[in-house]
């Protein structure tokens, strides 16, 4: 579904896929990540303004993606070894970049992409290109979802106490923006703040990059997603209610 930012009726872009649980939009074309079939999850892609939805042929096992509109890039967390992968919007060979335990949460600037390892407990860092891996943080206890302003990455390490977490790209100190969360579950910046999302119970947040007070948002409820733009911070409501809200201003 798609709509005005400032409200209005829902446009369904696409339907019938059981399960999304990822979606990129490039400067020509959606992506998401849907079940196919049992729990194997494939990348599909709908050009804008069509109703022609194809599928990556090489993308099981897909979880989550980002696109530059030169490139679409995912994560694969497989049952014995994940994937980070690549591959040319508009088709082409799809590329393996990296090996993980279980890369699970993706993001990007302009020259890397950043990923989540689950089961390793690592946030990672790499060239578009290729290359060699720099891991940015170790020893976290579940990072997921991930976010990038270019100057700096930030996580969540989700858990009952969790922690919302920044780094320089290319490594260095590891902060601490916030702790004692309640599950946060999803990451997002402006530059200027890192915004939040608590899955239990816990709303949606912001501090200041670089760290200060956390200030409450949206209190008490249980917010999975989370979105800004230049006014205001959008959240999606979980536990089967349906919500799409927004906060202005941010």
């Amino acid at each position: 579904m798609s709509v005005s930012a400032i409200g209005g009726i829902p446009t369904t872009i696409h339907s019938g896929d059981a399960s999304p649980i990822s979606l990129a939009i490039g400067s020509t074309a959606y992506y998401w990540v849907a079940s196919a079939s049992g729990f194997n999850n494939v990348i599909y892609t709908e050009p804008q303004g069509t109703s022609t939805v194809t599928s990556l042929p090489n993308s099981s096992f897909a979880h989550a993606i980002v696109t530059d509109s030169v490139d679409i890039f995912w994560t694969a967390p497989e049952t014995v070894q994940g994937y980070v992968m690549s591959e040319p919007v508009g088709g082409g060979a799809a590329l393996t970049l990296a090996t993980g335990k279980a890369p699970y949460a993706i993001a990007a600037d302009a020259t890397h992409i950043f990923w989540t390892d689950v089961s390793d407990g690592t946030v990672n860092q790499m060239s578009k290109l290729g290359g060699a891996v720099t891991v940015l943080a170790s020893n976290q206890y579940q990072p997921q979802a991930i976010a990038t302003d270019g100057s700096n990455v930030y996580w969540v390490d989700t858990a009952y106490q969790g922690s919302v977490m920044q780094t320089p790209i290319g490594g260095g100190a590891i902060t601490t923006l916030a702790s004692s969360q309640s599950y946060p579950a999803a990451v997002t910046t402006d530059g200027a703040s890192v915004y939040w999302a608590n899955e239990i119970s816990g709303g949606v947040n912001k501090v200041p990059v670089g760290g200060g007070t956390v200030v409450e948002l949206v209190p008490n409820i249980d917010a999975i997603g989370v979105a800004v733009d230049s006014g205001s911070v959008y959240f999606l409501q979980g536990n089967l209610s349906g919500i799409v809200g927004k906060v202005t201003p941010k």
